[in-house]
């Protein structure tokens, strides 16, 4: 049915609305001045229905002699889904379509479409009223800006993880090339020149054993000190450095003894040649 409100303010507006139970089924606002215009319409609503219930029901009476008058049928099913659907409201943007909500701002039915393109208000001068009066509007899940803002958000949020990644690589390449893949010295020691006497031999990770000059040391490469040293006497005198310029030549009885190394938990066993310390 069309209701018709007049609002304080002096603007008139008009709308169809099926009663539930005799009230309004939505609030409905002033499009003027955006007062509620639900309570003037919940009246208009009872006042038509006190007067269609004051309406006399005349009933035809049969004159003598004649046939009584037979009930008539109920509406046929068809018929009552036309009223049905007549009473329905249908969108004043789009007509073909049939009203689903209302607007928040002003009470015009709106369509799904016009929730696509809007949300819960029927136009765009409505979403500045509301701004501008401090509405709350909620907002719709399926418009078009909504949807459009959730895929801009996820393109910049993949962005970044993307620039992320690459700023990880390729500080994870610089770091390989420049440092990673090259060998790092955790110990050195420099030889005199034509020395042969010495030997070195890694027992455990970070520790060296050495024996140079009827000396064997126990080093600590990690923290670069010396554990122990001992005197060793292997039974071969230490070699003497000869003088290439004289003619002398070094033979190999003369060099110190390469030995064998044995480590137990608390011993080292050293094989030389025809003895073992």
């Amino acid at each position: 049915m069309e209701v018709k409100i007049q609002c304080p303010c002096g603007t008139r507006y008009a709308f169809d609305v099926e009663p539930v139970n005799g009230w309004m089924p939505v609030r409905v606002k002033c499009p003027g001045c955006g007062a509620d215009g639900t309570d003037a319409a919940n009246d208009i609503l009872r006042q038509n229905h006190a007067a269609a219930a004051t309406v006399p029901i005349l009933q035809e009476t049969p004159a003598p002699g004649s046939q009584p008058l037979r009930a008539k049928s109920a509406p046929q099913p068809a018929a009552a889904a036309a009223v049905a659907a007549a009473s329905v409201p249908f969108c004043p943007r789009h007509p073909k379509n049939p009203a689903t909500e209302t607007c928040r701002v002003c009470g015009k039915p709106i369509c799904g479409e016009c929730m696509e393109q809007f949300g819960y208000v029927c136009s765009t001068f409505c979403r500045k009223r509301a701004e501008q009066t401090g509405m709350d509007v909620p907002v719709y899940e399926k418009q078009r800006a909504v949807i459009a803002a959730r895929v801009v958000w996820a393109g910049a949020l993949i962005l970044r993880i993307a620039v992320f990644l690459v700023v990880v690589l390729a500080g994870a390449w610089i770091w390989y090339t420049f440092f990673g893949s090259h060998p790092r010295v955790i110990y050195s020691e420099k030889l005199p020149r034509g020395d042969r006497a010495r030997f070195y031999q890694l027992l455990v990770p970070n520790q060296v054993l050495s024996i140079k000059a009827n000396q064997m040391t126990l080093s600590d490469l990690a923290e670069q000190k010396q554990l122990w040293s001992v005197a060793l006497n292997s039974g071969i005198p230490a070699p003497v450095p000869l003088n290439p310029a004289r003619g002398e030549i070094e033979e190999p009885a003369r060099l110190y003894p390469e030995p064998h190394v044995i480590a137990t938990t608390n011993d080292l066993w050293l094989l030389f040649p025809g003895r073992i310390a």
